[in-house]
């Protein structure tokens, strides 16, 4: 598993908190990392988006809702990511975000 640094996100969607197999509760959240910009401020770079999922007790403990939406923050992410062979040796990689820190900016 790897952690990120900060990273600079904006809020795009709250999903409702959905229960899973055993009772486990997950809330995915949509954040939007903009693009770099030069030092003119032109977008050079395009936007990043993450679909992170939070699960069990961490979604009170950072208590997002859809209130958020909009909201800048600095987030901290831990990274896995998973190797599978399909149809005929073909590989393919996923890779999932799961947060683990999150600042709102006011």
């Amino acid at each position: 598993m790897a952690k990120s640094e900060p990273i600079n996100v904006i809020i795009q969607d709250v999903q409702p908190t959905e229960t899973l197999r055993d009772g486990l509760r997950r809330q995915v959240i949509i954040m939007m990392e903009p693009g770099y910009t030069d030092d003119f401020g032109d977008k050079k770079g395009r936007d990043n988006h993450w679909r992170v999922s939070i699960y069990g007790d961490r979604i009170e403990k950072f208590g997002i809702t859809a209130g958020h939406i909009g909201t800048k923050a600095k987030a901290r992410f831990a990274f896995t990511s998973t190797e599978s062979v399909i149809n005929g040796g073909i590989r393919k990689y996923e890779v999932s975000a799961r947060l683990n820190d999150i600042t709102f900016i006011k």
